[in-house]
Parts: structure tokens; sequence; C-alpha cells
């Protein structure tokens, strides 16, 4: 099993600024520059579908700076702000090399990046065998029903986009769940669309969902190339469910586990999709 690492920074802008509508482009742009854990550099610049990183937006106090909507009230930060965020990814040694304080510049201004912790972790379950999954949505969440499409019909229906889902089902949940973990095992195995598929059926079929509470909303995903505004429609809240089949809910836990750290959807890479997975007893 690989160990996936969960590294903890605060962010202080040395002036005040006006962030991007995903905060955590801040963060991203200076990975990309290189000047920033560069070992990191590599998978951030893949273009590689599921890739194993995610990297949360800023954080100020309990708030995640993100811009909601079609509105053109802008993200402001003061200098000396303390804004906290997170990156998780495969554990590298080198990155234990990379993480002393620096400043660096962006195109939002220079912001001071303080290391705070480290945690490593290689394996694990998100609940108990006699506990529910219940799973927050911490972030807006963007989930296409199309990964639910019979991998037979792919071709047939390649240029339909249905959008984002604002309404998850348990098999959407555990098919981009197991998405995240394939590509972290780094396998290389061709059924891994039909053992997904396979999946996310038999999570609908024994599954049952004992509560929710879920919030669409519409996420500002920045401007185009052609100085269009990007939105998407996602969700965030929380849901409640069980696995009824002893050993499927075992593997889906083993699965969820590693969304903890890695998030489940689109765009983790820019923050959306923070998850957080645990137990309750029923």
């Amino acid at each position: 099993m690989k160990r996936v690492m969960k590294l903890t920074f605060t962010a202080i802008p040395k002036n005040d600024s006006i962030l991007p509508p995903l905060s955590s482009k801040v963060v991203k742009f200076a990975i990309e520059s290189g000047s920033f854990i560069p070992s990191l550099k590599p998978l951030v610049d893949s273009r590689a579908p599921n890739k194993p990183i995610f990297i949360s937006n800023l954080s100020l106090g309990k708030k995640r700076l993100i811009k909601l909507g079609d509105t053109d009230e802008p993200i402001k930060v003061k200098a000396g702000d303390k804004l906290t965020f997170h990156i998780s990814a495969p554990f590298y040694e080198k990155v234990l090399l990379e993480l002393e304080d620096k400043t660096i510049g962006t195109p939002y201004g220079e912001f001071r990046f303080v290391f705070e912790n480290m945690e490593v972790v290689e394996k694990g379950r998100a609940v108990k065998e006699d506990e529910n999954f219940v799973i927050e949505f911490l972030s807006p969440t963007l989930f296409s029903s199309k990964v639910l499409l019979p991998p037979s019909l792919g071709d047939k229906y390649k240029k339909v986009n249905p959008g984002y889902s604002s309404l998850p089902s348990v098999g959407l949940i555990v098919a981009y769940g197991y998405s995240i973990y394939y590509s972290l095992m780094g396998s290389s195995d061709s059924k891994y669309v039909w053992r997904r598929f396979k999946l996310s059926v038999l999570a609908n079929a024994f599954s049952k969902v004992v509560g929710y509470k879920l919030t669409p909303l519409t996420v500002n995903l920045g401007k185009d190339l052609k100085d269009r505004v990007r939105l998407a429609r996602g969700f965030m809240g929380w849901l409640e469910f069980d696995i009824v089949n002893e050993k499927l809910k075992k593997l889906v836990s083993m699965i969820l586990f590693y969304s903890n750290y890695l998030g489940m959807g689109k765009s983790r890479g820019v923050g959306l999709g923070e998850v957080k997975v645990y137990g309750k007893k029923p």
C-alpha cells in the first residue's frame, strides 16, 4: 500500500490582497513555479485524470475562501492575515527537505508560507463494521453521473455532457472514491473501468441512505482564455448511509479512507471536493 502525506501550512500575505475565485490557486501557482515543494510540481503539471493530489483552498478561521455564484465581489484578505491550507499527495521522501518557511511572489501578491504539520498514513478504514458512513462535503463538490455509464457504451455517448449532479447517489460516491484509490495505487489494469462500474452498481443496490442535508450551489471557477466567467453547479452538506453487504462494506470503507485526504469528484487539485468520511453508530 502506498503512503499518503497531508501537509498543513499557514500562508501570510505581505500586503492587502485580492485572491482568485478559488484561493487554492495561490498555492497551485507557487508549486507550478517550482518555488514551493518542487517535488510535487510534476504531479501538479500532469494532465493525467484522477491525479492523487489535493490542494485545499485557503481558510481564514473556519471559512474557506471560495467565490460562489456570478458575483463581482472579490475575495479580500489583509496583510498579516493567517490563512491555513493543506496539501495531500503520495509520500515523497524529498519533500522532507522542502518544508522550510519561505516568501513567494504570486500574481495575487507575496505570501509567507509557514510549515505547520505533516501527517503520513498508509492504510485504514473509514468506518467500523457496526457503523454507518457519514460524508461531510466541506467544499463545493462536482460529480458527473456519466461515470456510472457502462464502459461498453462509453464511445457511443462520448460527446454527451450531462453536467454535474447536485444530488449524489452512493454509487456515484463509491465510483469517484475508487477512481482516486486506483490512481493512488498506480495500477495499470485495463479492467479498471469495469471494476468501477461494478462497484457503483453494487453500492447502489446494497446501500440505504439514512439521512442527508445537501445544498446545491454555484461555484465560480475563474475566467477562461476568452475572459468568460466559468461557473459550475455543485453541492455541499452531508450524507449518512450504510452498506448491508459485509464484504462490499469493508472494501468501500478502505477506498473512502483515502478520500479523507485526496477528496473526491472533479477539480480536487484546486480545492473542490474536500470531504470528511467517518463512522457513526446507527
